[in-house]
Parts: C-alpha cells; sequence; structure tokens
C-alpha cells in the first residue's frame, strides 16, 4: 500500500522532475545516480533531519541515523570491509547455501504439495538467514523452519509506518525519541520483535570475547578486528 506521502513524491517528481524540492531544506528524487553522489563519501551534502528518524532504539545510533558528519565517516571506514565482504572469505558459499535452502524450501513446501506461495515472505527470511549466516557465522533458520521466527517480520512491519512518520514530522520524532518512549525501546531479553534479534546478536558477540574465542572470519569478526 503506497502512503499519501509517497504518492505525492511521485506526483512531483512526475510533473516537476527528479530531483525536486518539497520543503525549504528538504529535496525529493528518484534518481539512483543522484542517490549515490550525495551519499559518497566525502559528499559536500549534509545527512539531515530525515536520518534521526531511523532509530530502532531511541537511546541509540546507528549508521543509518547518526547525523554528526564525522562520526558517521569514522564509523562507516571501520565496519566497511565486513559489509563489503573483503574479510568474509566464505561469502559467496554462505550465499550459495541460502539459496539452496531457499529453492529446497520451494520444492518442499509449495511445489510438492501444489500450494499457493508469497515469495515476498521468503524473501524476507531468505535477507534474515543470509545477513545473520554472514555477521555471526550461522543462520538463524527462517528457512529451514518456514516461520517468521520470532515474529520480526511482523512486528517490523507495523513499525516501520511510525519511523516514516518520524521520519518526515519532527514534532512525531521528538515524542519518539523522548524519555516516555524509552521502555518500549526493544530490549535483548525480548521474545519476541527486532529486541530478540539483537538477543542473539548479544550472544554473538559473548561468544567472540570468551577467554577461548578463536578467530572468525566473518562480518562480526571483521567489527571487533577493527
Amino acid at each position: 500500500m503506497v502512503s499519501l506521502h509517497e504518492f505525492l513524491d511521485v506526483l512531483l517528481i512526475t510533473s516537476s522532475g527528479s530531483p525536486v524540492r518539497i520543503g525549504p531544506d528538504i529535496v525529493v528524487t528518484d534518481d539512483p545516480s543522484i542517490q549515490r553522489h550525495i551519499a559518497a563519501p566525502r559528499s559536500a551534502w549534509l545527512r539531515g533531519r530525515w536520518f534521526r528518524g531511523m532509530k530502532f532504539d531511541p537511546r541509540l545510533d546507528n549508521l543509518l541515523s547518526m547525523s554528526d558528519e564525522k562520526a558517521h565517516a569514522e564509523l562507516r571506514a571501520k565496519l566497511m570491509p565486513g559489509y563489503t565482504g573483503k574479510e568474509v572469505p566464505s561469502l559467496e558459499q554462505d550465499v550459495d547455501d541460502r539459496i539452496l535452502e531457499l529453492l529446497d524450501l520451494i520444492q518442499r513446501d509449495y511445489v510438492t504439495k501444489n500450494s499457493s506461495m508469497d515469495f515476498a515472505q521468503l524473501a524476507g527470511y531468505f535477507t534474515l538467514d543470509i545477513l545473520t549466516q554472514i555477521a555471526f557465522g550461522h543462520s538463524l533458520g527462517f528457512l529451514k523452519t518456514n516461520q517468521d521466527l520470532y515474529d520480526y517480520h511482523k512486528s517490523t512491519a507495523a513499525f516501520y509506518p511510525i519511523m516514516e512518520l518520524g521520519s518526515n514530522h519532527p514534532k512525531i520524532l521528538a515524542v519518539l525519541n523522548s524519555r516516555l518512549m524509552r521502555g518500549a525501546a526493544p530490549k535483548p531479553t525480548d521474545k519476541i520483535g527486532f529486541g530478540a534479534i539483537v538477543g542473539e546478536a548479544h550472544k554473538a558477540v559473548a561468544e567472540r570475547f570468551r577467554p577461548d574465542a578463536k578467530e572468525v572470519h566473518d562480518m562480526l569478526g571483521s567489527f571487533i578486528k577493527h
């Protein structure tokens, strides 16, 4: 479903061209080359308030939500070797393995049973499994179980419209980032949602800092290294 805000953006771009100015300090574009130019390292463009709405936890910034240009550039430089896969030698094999799991799931649960399939849902499962495999050295098992583990997709789908409102409306963002909302922030002890995935990340990090831990060449290993 397309929101009114997205519809108006498309309408303005169609009628006026891209990019188009939609506010005193806001432009919108559907041109990927312009987006790459704006987001490039050492770009003269500054990160606007929109990015501050990209927090999953109002107490913590992530790489996308950081508005401090210097801090963002420094963190990006440290994370880039892991994100690009340069320090993840098993990257291609990991992707191939998850593709095989996806094909096996389709054959097992849909082709042999002659039942309909929601590929958008399966694509989400594939994405989470490949990300956790590359990041932590093991996948969470969305594809093997064909289930929305931790109700992750269900809960994030409900949260994204709220995040969009905060990104585009400063007053709503102020409420979302206020102390009032901190109790509702995702926690590693949560059994469902984004917090449950954060809990899995905490377990993976704890394993890497055990006295007998060995170096692992995955995304998390790269982050620890840098």
